[in-house]
């Protein structure tokens, strides 16, 4: 066997699903189908069939909760991870006031800042 030389271009052996497609390619140009056959609809057909869909907004403008807790329970999970411990590990006075925050709102903004001002305080005493 002598060298295969560097110039010719061989191409790939194809392989079944390669020569599928082409037999089924070649069969759609013997075919020769109108273009609304295979789905293509030419544009002035386009803009005369316009539907116009009705606009309904969410019902829920929360959807993804991004501005609520969930419930109080997902309200003192954040609090506690934001304290970095369990909220079991808090004074009496420390679990009633986020017990207390919590009741008040489920804004994930109110509540938040409302527990860093508790816990730090701009003044320097601690609760």
């Amino acid at each position: 066997m002598s060298p295969i030389p560097l110039h010719p271009y061989r191409s790939f052996k194809k392989i079944r699903s390669h020569k599928r497609a082409y037999r089924i390619t070649q069969l759609a140009k013997q075919l020769d189908l109108p273009a609304t056959a295979s789905g293509a609809v030419p544009w002035s057909a386009r803009q005369n069939n316009v539907i116009s869909f009705p606009i309904q907004s969410f019902v829920d403008p929360d959807l993804f909760q991004e501005l609520f807790f969930p419930n109080a329970i997902g309200a003192k999970r954040a609090i506690a991870d934001y304290l970095g411990r369990a909220l079991a590990k808090l004074t009496p006075e420390q679990l009633a006031k986020v017990n207390s925050i919590v009741e008040t709102t489920l804004n994930k903004k109110e509540v938040m800042q409302q527990i860093r001002d508790y816990f730090n305080p701009k003044s320097g005493s601690s609760p």
